[in-house]
């Protein structure tokens, strides 16, 4: 299990990679099973689907994520964060990640005004 100081780097790591596009990359912080939900959304139960999630969201203009702040306790990283748009604008989020044992990503939990896109079969 990762400590506090390694969920925060792994989030680190996984949240340039989003900004790099490297899928490749993002994927190998995931485990299999991942259970992701922005607002009220379930968008996604599996790994591939969180991928796809994300790279719809890039396609509809997310650029990368900005962490404001981070702070974690026992396998639960607490997450402020701004997501940074084509556009120039921005928009503030924040949210709960949670770790297995093997220190994947399991679980993602975020509150954002950008709207939730669901992967199919979710």
């Amino acid at each position: 299990m990762l400590d506090e100081t390694g969920m925060i780097k792994a989030f680190a790591e996984i949240t340039e990679a989003l900004g790099q596009s490297d899928w490749v990359r993002y994927r190998s912080y995931l485990a299999d099973q991942v259970s992701a939900v922005v607002s009220d959304v379930t968008v996604a139960t599996t790994a591939d689907q969180f991928l796809q999630a994300i790279t719809e969201a890039r396609d509809r203009g997310l650029v990368s994520q900005t962490m404001v702040s981070m702070a974690g306790h026992d396998n639960v990283l607490a997450v402020l964060y701004r997501n940074n748009l084509a556009d120039g604008s921005s928009s503030c989020g924040a949210g709960a990640v949670m770790f297995d044992d093997d220190g994947k990503i399991c679980a993602v939990r975020t509150l954002s005004r950008a709207p939730a896109v669901r992967a199919p079969g979710t």
